[in-house]
């Protein structure tokens, strides 16, 4: 929680300095452990530059009622091929992303790192309409279970913390995972 607050406050921060914003709609397909959830998202980003193109994203999703994902990071956008109509290139992401689940007392943390694809095109020199795809690897770092003694384990399931005492704060976990994404959405620079 510590650090999307830090990461909500760097957001802020980047609303003041931002050079022009992208809002999309996505589609994503997160997987953890051989479970699969599809889920509809919105991102905003904020862009820095737009001749370096760094950007500071906020992406928030519902997979089916299922889980909701919140996810904020940072990417930068490198450019392969680029004319006055179109601009071409790949995609660098660091993020931090939470899921949250109502039959479940814990939140799931995870880090990301992601490369993906974009295309431009330049409907004006301010106005741009944008697609994007990418593939994210998902570290999970959710905290482990805390038994009575002050210990901690990573086991889950019936014995979990029994020659500890028994358990204090039960944290479930998803495991590592990727999330696949594509989107499509228009930037604008101010």
């Amino acid at each position: 929680m510590k650090v999307l607050v830090l990461l909500s406050a760097l957001f802020v921060s980047g609303v003041l300095n931002a050079a022009g914003f992208a809002i999309s709609k996505t589609k994503d397909s997160f997987s953890f452990d051989n479970q699969n959830y599809n889920s509809n998202s919105y991102a905003t980003k904020l862009v820095f530059s737009e001749s370096h193109p760094i950007y500071l994203e906020y992406r928030q999703s519902q997979a089916t009622d299922e889980f909701d994902f919140y996810q904020i990071g940072l990417g930068a956008l490198y450019s392969l091929s680029s004319n006055k109509h179109y601009d071409f290139g790949t995609d660098f992401y660091l993020g931090y992303l939470v899921a949250e689940n109502d039959s479940s007392e814990n939140e799931f943390e995870f880090t990301s790192i992601g490369i993906g694809t974009y295309f431009d095109y330049k409907v004006t020199s301010r106005f741009i309409i944008s697609s994007w795809a990418g593939l994210q690897l998902l570290r999970e770092i959710t905290e482990n279970t805390t038994c009575e003694d002050g210990s901690t384990t990573d086991s889950v399931g019936s014995g979990t913390c029994s020659s500890h005492g028994g358990i204090a704060y039960y944290n479930d976990k998803l495991g590592d995972g990727t999330a696949k994404s594509f989107s499509l959405g228009f930037k604008y620079f101010l």
